[in-house]
């Protein structure tokens, strides 16, 4: 016996994954959650069922073909947090679902097909600490400068406590290099390798590689 169609204004909509519309960086390590809404203009209308196809190619999940999953039908009124339940998606590849329900008039068509995208495998990010790095690497050449900046703006605060004339001690930026020169006379250095620190109760700043 066929199973009666809703009404042509019944039709899952909204079409989500992890709460998020056509997001390009799913997690590998979570296991991705589908959620929908059902357009309708009835008065009372309720989702009974459901039915989640995933797959590689849209036409195919746009024609209920899931090729990756498909759910068969669940019958269920969840239209949140449903889960995907087939083989383990690929890193930094994009998929397509669809999603068709039945409701209290009968099944609906299937939705506009959604696409999800997953993010790189941890083995495949690659990177350097800009300054900081824990358990050895640069870090070394970096906490050295520091401690250089540091026993230089000591000897300032001292010098100035001995001479009143110096002055009220003011902040001054000393820019890459060196020489005295404030960092408003020479072009500001903004390569990533650059760190500020901020030295003391003097507020001291330098710059550091």
């Amino acid at each position: 016996m066929t199973e009666p169609a809703a009404e042509a204004g019944d039709r899952p909509t909204d079409l989500r994954v992890e709460y998020e519309e056509a997001p390009e960086n799913v997690d590998l390590t979570a296991v991705p959650r589908f959620s929908w809404r059902v357009a309708t203009d009835r008065r009372g209308a309720r989702q009974v069922a459901y039915r989640v196809v995933v797959g590689r190619e849209r036409e195919h999940v746009a024609a209920g073909t899931g090729g990756l999953w498909d759910s068969g039908r669940v019958d269920a009124r969840t239209a949140t947090g449903v889960e995907y339940d087939g083989p383990a998606v690929g890193a930094d590849e994009t998929y397509w679902w669809s999603v068709t329900l039945w409701t209290d008039a009968g099944e609906t068509a299937w939705a506009d097909p959604a696409a999800f995208g997953t993010a790189l495998a941890p083995e495949d990010w690659r990177g350097e600490w800009v300054a900081y790095q824990p358990g050895g690497g640069r870090h070394e050449r970096l906490t050295e400068s520091v401690a250089r900046s540091r026993r230089r703006g000591r000897g300032r605060r001292e010098r100035r406590r001995r001479d009143p004339s110096v002055g009220a001690g003011r902040p001054r930026r000393v820019a890459r290099g060196g020489g005295g020169r404030p960092a408003s006379s020479r072009p500001r250095d903004r390569r990533p390798d650059a760190l500020l620190v901020a030295v003391g109760a003097g507020d001291y700043e330098f710059a550091v590689e």
